[in-house]
């Protein structure tokens, strides 16, 4: 018998890494996204339906109603992030934390623990600590087999993340904040808004040329139309940077969807502050357009 065992023992510590590798019923999964310099990162495991009903087998049932739940499977889900943000209203800041949820019939509500390495079965009581807001639950159209977080959409101050199983979402508002002030108030905007004709200096990357734009708001945004020799680009944001200087940022319908960090424009103004020039540079300080104040 001695023998059977030691051979036993030798025959496991020949196995390959891959037979030696723990499989999980819940593979382990990350999603993350970065919203103008916040990264936000969540670590959870999936786990599948395998045939169960969401609305018969799991919530209300497996998953009690009013009893903390990780959306997740084997350890807690996690959500880190690099700096403070805001989740569906309530202020979170940087670090990393454990996420739950208390499903109920009608109304739901995520919790963050700052424990972040509980195990799913913790379901931790209320905390001083902890971090509550009330969310909504739906059902959607489609179904997802196993339980998936993404980032749906994805702004310049923020996104939309949701946790799916089944055919039960959530949606969870992200909002950080942005590292560049984009708009301007109507007063301020009042010293650029009018009709500039413009000169092409000529460069390797636009043609000699002039053009007029009519710098002008929308919504709380400062744009104008510049004319490249090549391309003409509608609806170019005005980017607050320093007193007078502005980046160029470029509006997918109607949002600041882009900051161009290769160039920027400077106005010059008259004794009342109203601007009457300005020079277009890129980010080597050469001048390749110079504008001028119709009216």
């Amino acid at each position: 018998m001695l023998v059977v065992a030691a051979s036993a023992v030798t025959a496991v510590g020949l196995l390959p890494a891959a037979v030696e590798a723990q499989m999980f019923a819940s593979e382990a999964a990350t999603v993350s996204q970065t919203i103008d310099g916040t990264t936000i990162t969540i670590d959870y495991s999936r786990p599948s339906l395998r045939g169960r009903d969401v609305h018969v087998d799991l919530f209300g049932d497996q998953i009690p109603w009013g009893q903390a739940w990780t959306p997740g499977a084997n350890t807690a889900t996690t959500i880190a992030s690099t700096k403070d943000f805001v989740i569906s209203g309530a202020p979170v800041p940087a670090g990393r934390w454990s996420v739950w949820m208390v499903p109920g019939p009608e109304d739901w509500e995520l919790v963050l623990d700052p424990r972040d390495d509980l195990y799913h079965t913790a379901h931790p009581m209320p905390a001083d600590d902890q971090i509550r807001v009330g969310i909504e639950s739906r059902r959607t159209s489609d179904s997802a087999e196993t339980l998936s977080w993404t980032f749906t959409t994805v702004r310049r101050d923020g996104a939309e993340l949701r946790m799916q199983w089944g055919d039960i979402a959530v949606d969870l508002v992200v909002e950080v904040e942005p590292t560049l002030r984009v708009t301007m108030s109507p007063e301020e905007a009042a010293a650029y808004v009018g009709i500039w004709t413009v000169e092409r200096l000529g460069s390797e990357y636009i043609d000699e040329g002039t053009f007029e734009t009519d710098v002008r708001m929308i919504g709380d945004l400062l744009v104008g139309t510049f004319d490249f020799g090549n391309n003409i680009i509608e609806d170019v944001a005005f980017v607050p940077a320093a007193e007078q200087v502005f980046r160029l940022g470029f509006l997918i319908n109607g949002e600041l969807a882009e900051v161009m960090d290769w160039t920027f424009v400077e106005f010059q103004t008259d004794g009342e502050g109203r601007a009457m020039s300005f020079d277009f540079r890129d980010s080597g300080d050469v001048l390749m357009m110079k504008g001028q104040r119709g009216r």
